[in-house]
């Protein structure tokens, strides 16, 4: 039934009015036993509510006058924006998600019903009584990074931000890992590289390194650095630091030739393997990840080797897709620690956009530079929503956070610590990070030939709890 004609239908039929008046008296009811039952449930406006309840009443009579099929569209609430949705009701609407793109209307431009939070789901933190806290403390420096570029993410619906499936509002744990940074030495980078280099075939690595003295003037600032090249690990004399590694990997049999290129820059947790040769012809990025890890399974993880991808939208409307593969764990927060920074990055290039056929191979291998430090006590979400709207967040979103902010979407990720400019090297440690999404209104929104694209800002919140963690201005004061 087409939507028109549905609606005309709806407009004809008379339900009894003592009829609507029960129905919507045993929902109230109803409605009134589940909040004494849970303290969370979802909270409806009584106008809102009684918009409801009338319209089931309605659709109630409806269904002994038509029938439909499910598949083909379904009745549901009008909701705001602002309203929240049961845990049940977020299930139901995840399980439907293919039902409901699939509806009689333009389900670009309506959306899918999705759950948004607002400062109404905060919760205040707690303090850990001082004779059960550990001795571990960190800290979290954002200072030194020279500044995140702005972060914002756009897409045609919210419903396009659900893509990290290690997380869920609805996971429960009480601590999160952390992962120290340590960095590697030039030798330790060297036999890493020609490990790996090894496994996509090359029998030698040609590896040049490029070392970085820093020249400061009288205000101890640095004015000038100097540089020295070396074609081994040996560091020319202790006011050097290792900034670079390049190389060319060769094949040694049956001939002799170039296989492709390593990069290596100090301040990343990985390098990049670029391969002169093309794994997989199709235009899939699923498809060229898993032929990649058919040709070189030593690089991965055989059978525990899990795929993960990511998309947002270009400003002419196109999809800008990466996928990575990573080993899960059944360690929770390792779990999605592997998932957002320990995993390897796959995608296949032209050398020119005028070429429609691939020319190479990109593999972004990690480096072993982290280890596990400890467990921390961890917040929730509820809890690190709480601190967002106390304005304890940083971020590169030029909107601020305010009562009226609405959430649309929440993650948990892992950030890496970041890096001293002036030594090109990172101190600290990977800490995990609730990052909430954010519609930037109006002014980001961009039109294309597929619709309207919104722009998402990214705000962070520490998921460690305040007690464990120390943090700088700079995270409070970010933009």
């Amino acid at each position: 039934m087409f939507k028109d004609d549905y609606r005309k239908e709806m407009e004809n039929i008379s339900a009894n009015e003592k009829f609507k008046q029960d129905t919507i008296s045993l929902m109230n009811q109803k409605k009134s036993e589940l909040q004494q039952k849970e303290t969370n449930t979802v909270k409806f406006r009584p106008a809102l509510y009684r918009k409801i309840a009338a319209t089931v009443a309605v659709a109630m009579l409806s269904l002994a006058v038509f029938a439909y099929s499910q598949s083909d569209f379904a009745i549901g609430p009008d909701r705001t924006e602002t309203e929240k949705f049961t845990q049940q009701e977020n299930e139901d609407i995840t399980k439907d998600k293919d039902t409901y793109d699939n509806l009689p209307y333009d389900a670009a431009a309506n959306g899918k019903m999705m759950r948004v939070y607002t400062v109404n789901d905060a919760v205040e933190i707690n303090a850990i009584p001082q004779e059960n806290q550990q001795k571990t403390k960190i800290y979290f420096n954002t200072q030194s990074t020279g500044g995140f570029g702005f972060e914002g993410y756009m897409y045609y619906s919210s419903s396009e931000l659900e893509q990290n499936p290690t997380y869920s509002i609805n996971d429960s744990f009480d601590t999160l890992p952390v992962y120290q940074f340590v960095s590697l030495s030039a030798e330790e980078i060297r036999k890493e590289v020609a490990m790996n280099c090894s496994k996509l075939g090359s029998g030698d690595t040609d590896l040049q390194f490029t070392w970085q003295r820093n020249i400061y003037d009288d205000d101890c600032y640095v004015k000038n650095c100097e540089t020295a090249i070396t074609f081994n690990s040996n560091i020319p004399s202790e006011e050097y630091y290792l900034s670079t590694v390049d190389g060319t990997l060769i094949q040694t049999y049956p001939e002799r030739k170039e296989l492709g290129k390593v990069s290596v820059w100090m301040p990343n947790s990985w390098y990049n393997v670029t391969l002169d040769r093309v794994i997989s012809q199709s235009r899939d990025e699923m498809e060229i990840a898993k032929a990649v890890t058919a040709e070189y399974p030593g690089i991965f993880w055989g059978e525990d080797t899990t795929y993960g991808s990511w998309y947002d939208y270009t400003f002419t409307g196109n999809a800008n897709t990466s996928v990575f593969a990573y080993k899960p764990s059944d360690d929770y927060g390792e779990n999605i620690f592997n998932y957002s920074v320990n995993n390897i990055d796959i995608a296949q290039f032209a050398v020119s956009d005028e070429d429609s056929t691939w020319d190479e191979t990109f593999i972004r291998l990690p480096l072993p530079c982290y280890s596990k430090m400890d467990d921390l006590p961890a917040i929730n979400w509820q809890q690190a929503l709480d601190q967002m709207y106390s304005g304890n967040y940083f971020t590169s979103a030029p909107k601020q956070i305010t009562e009226d902010t609405v959430v649309t979407h929440i993650e948990l990720v892992y950030l890496e610590p970041p890096y001293d400019i002036p030594t090109l090297s990172r101190k600290g440690y990977s800490i995990p990070f609730y990052r909430f999404f954010v519609d930037l209104g109006e002014e980001y929104q961009r039109q294309t030939d597929k619709g309207i694209m919104k722009t998402y800002g990214a705000y962070y919140v520490c998921a460690v709890h305040p007690d464990y963690v120390q943090l700088d201005d700079g995270y409070y004061r970010f933009n």
